[in-house]
């Protein structure tokens, strides 16, 4: 494969209580060969005629199975948001599911692709929280699922498309030499990449967005994943099985402030949860995207 993508939390680690758990154990740091400076050029696709996506406003019903969970209005404070949300948790879950209208009060600007893989009929959405604290985690704070089957009624290597993390940004490290296996000492390294890449990653790179954004895309032995940071949050889009990374470019390039909808569901069934990287029936009350 070219680029690289995979979605998961960027900050936040792929252990036993993130949705990336069932991906492998990112736990080793690695640096990519090529310096930053060696950046690529990722071409979405056309927006009108994308390969391998839809658009969620198109002719296909896709169901945003959290959105009758709250009534609790889009122009609330934040801090009445993220307090309705953590209200329903079972204070040991980081994930707990929250409305699109929660998730816009309580996060305002976020951003969300306006073109999603075919396969995606549900999306499930969280926020994510320290439970010692009640307050929103300090690596992730949302997490939107994409699902082809009801939310964890099956695998999440069966039904889970794609995941995508939000974090609030950070500003990057600027660069320094340093002598690193694969990276000559009069070159910088990518401290991006060796904050993203683990073992289940096969290479990193720094790429350009068609728009001009910085971008990184990361070749997993599961999928691709892409990240990429617009107006204060920084995204972590992965996508299972995806053929290459053009995909996620053009899921990144489609991004558009998120609009709440609420109560799509005409069953008016809550989402069973589940616990975070585990395949297996999960509880009422984890969540995990």
């Amino acid at each position: 494969m070219i680029g690289s993508v995979v979605a998961g939390s960027l900050l936040a680690g792929c252990g036993s209580d993130t949705p990336l758990a069932d991906m492998g154990h990112l736990t080793e740091r690695w640096i990519a060969a090529a310096p930053a400076s060696a950046a690529t050029t990722t071409t979405p696709p056309a927006v009108t005629a994308p390969v391998g996506l839809l658009a969620t406003s198109g002719s296909k019903t896709i169901e945003w199975v959290n959105d009758d969970i709250s009534d609790l209005s889009p122009t609330a404070a934040a801090e009445d948001a993220i307090v309705a949300v953590w209200s329903r948790s079972n204070r040991e879950d980081r994930f707990v599911q929250a409305s699109r209208s929660e998730i816009v009060a309580a996060l305002p600007a976020i951003q969300f692709p306006e073109l999603i893989p075919m396969k995606v009929a549900f999306i499930t959405s969280q926020l994510v929280f320290d439970p010692k604290t009640g307050d929103l985690a300090s690596d992730s704070v949302a997490a939107f699922g994409f699902w082809s089957d009801k939310p964890y009624t099956k695998s999440r290597t069966v039904s889970q498309v794609a995941v995508l993390m939000v974090a609030v940004d950070e500003p990057a490290p600027a660069p320094v030499v340093a002598d690193t296996i694969g990276v000559p000492e009069d070159q910088p390294e990518d401290l991006r990449c060796e904050e993203l890449v683990a073992s289940t990653v096969q290479e990193c790179k720094a790429v350009t967005l068609e728009d001009g954004r910085a971008a990184w895309s990361l070749d997993a032995t599961d999928g691709w994943r892409l990240v990429w940071s617009e107006y204060g949050y920084t995204y972590d889009l992965f996508v299972r099985n995806a053929a290459d990374v053009d995909l996620l470019a053009g899921m990144a390039g489609s991004c558009k402030e998120l609009v709440p909808v609420v109560s799509v569901l005409a069953t008016g069934d809550e989402p069973e949860g589940a616990p975070v990287g585990i395949d297996n029936e999960p509880s009422a009350d984890a969540a995990g995207s």
